[in-house]
């Protein structure tokens, strides 16, 4: 790889690192110091010049141990937070290694003596629940080997899922911090740098001893929220700040500067307790209107437990009674949730919700994607009370009573203008 300077014909210059030649024009792209890259038209080139030739550098598996430090273990799985340009060289890495992650923050080798471990390199959506109990069996061996906290990269899509089969296959001694990225390490505007950062300092911090995700909580770089992972929900595509504490408050809010503000006081203690098994043959379905009724007589006919995020309070159409009857007559466990993102379960309230749960429909107050993965794992090590185990809350995942407050346009001003138009037109 070279450093090379452009002039073009109109005395413009640009320098920068060459990159590999765009396809299907003619044209040359370098990668600026700024970190963007820019495609120049050969017709527009004047002259080339070489200015000097680039090695990469490959990052150490391994780092000096300083002692008084505690031990956190990076666990690479994958993702956007995996992706990055090596500025030495130019070249585009869209599945980093965990030791490649550490490099790319080395403030976290004075906060912890890290241990990077990589165990696979998947996209987020390609993540299967074989590859979550590879997870939970790494998270395990992290903590024998005496770390006080992990930290495991992510891809963003399906982190909820993967957080949540954590917290349920395994208690552990300290946090579980799952960290991603919305932007690749590559783009100035990557969230990778603050995400991972704060994760390490929250996993050294030990107070929650729980499976956690920690995202930007506002689109600059300000801080990186906590949330629980049975509790979160990833809501906007693009935005650095997408997840969400559903209905609840975050655990906690983590600084730029490393200052660590507790939202909440109740955090999972220590623990150490691994259970770690899923069982695949489970189904989550979205109901929406036109759905096949035949879909519930196939997928009873495969799985042993299906989750239906339900409309509204926990609805579906009247065409799925039968089918729905006749899965769990044939040994089907069926759970209701509901598809909005946030309010509780209301099976009484409408004679729809009253004729499923005489059909024996379960209703479950978590999230879709919380109760299809806990299935997995009540099949897998609970089968003889898998209704109990459903209903029961383990770690946060059901709420008791919902945060009204934490719902957007609920806040003091909100009520002051409701207040105010209440006196202006009554």
């Amino acid at each position: 790889m070279k450093r090379i300077r452009v002039i073009l014909k109109d005395g413009s210059v640009f320098e920068g690192l060459g990159m590999p030649e765009p396809q299907g024009i003619d044209a040359i792209m370098i990668k600026l110091p700024n970190g963007y890259n820019i495609v120049i038209p050969v017709e527009d080139i004047a002259r080339i010049e070489e200015i000097e030739e680039i090695t990469m550098k490959i990052p150490k598996s391994e780092y000096t141990h300083k002692p008084g430090l505690p031990k956190v273990v990076v666990i690479g799985t994958g993702g956007t937070i995996s992706s990055r340009v090596d500025y030495q060289s130019g070249s585009v890495y869209p599945a980093m290694s965990a030791a490649e992650l550490v490099s790319f923050v080395p403030e976290i080798l004075d906060i912890a003596n890290i241990e990077s471990v990589e165990i696979m390199q998947k996209l987020s959506e390609d993540v299967e629940p074989d590859d979550r109990i590879r997870i939970a069996e790494a998270v395990k061996k992290a903590f024998e080997s005496g770390a006080k906290g992990v930290v495991i990269a992510h891809g963003t899509d399906t982190m909820t899922y993967s957080a949540s089969a954590v917290a349920f296959m395994t208690r552990t001694p300290g946090p579980v911090v799952f960290v991603g990225a919305q932007r690749s390490s590559d783009r100035p505007s990557t969230d990778a740098y603050l995400n991972l950062l704060s994760g390490v300092r929250f996993a050294v911090d030990g107070k929650a001893c729980e499976s956690v995700i920690a995202m930007h909580g506002t689109s600059s770089d300000d801080y990186v929220l906590i949330h629980r992972g049975v509790r979160a929900r990833k809501n906007h595509s693009t935005r650095r700040d997408a997840f969400m504490s559903i209905s609840t408050k975050p655990i906690a809010r983590v600084h730029r500067n490393g200052r660590i503000e507790y939202l909440r006081d109740d955090l999972l203690g220590p623990g150490e307790e691994y259970k770690i098994g899923l069982e695949k043959r489970v189904a989550l379905v979205r109901i929406y209107p036109g759905i096949p009724s035949e879909l519930i007589d196939r997928l009873a006919d495969r799985m042993k437990g299906i989750v239906l995020a339900g409309t509204g309070m926990g609805h579906t159409p009247g065409r799925l009674l039968d089918p729905i009857r006749r899965a769990i007559e044939n040994g089907t466990y069926v759970f209701m949730t509901t598809q909005c993102i946030r309010g509780k379960l209301g099976p009484y309230v409408y004679r729809r919700g009253r004729e499923l749960l005489q059909a024996g429909v379960v209703p479950v107050d978590m999230l879709p994607e919380v109760a299809y993965v806990k299935l997995m794992r009540a099949l897998k090590r609970h089968e003889e009370e898998v209704i109990e185990i459903m209903r029961k809350n383990l770690v946060g995942e059901i709420l008791e009573k919902e945060c009204y407050k934490c719902y957007p346009g609920t806040g003091r001003r909100s009520l002051f203008v409701l207040y105010l138009l209440y006196f202006v037109f009554r």
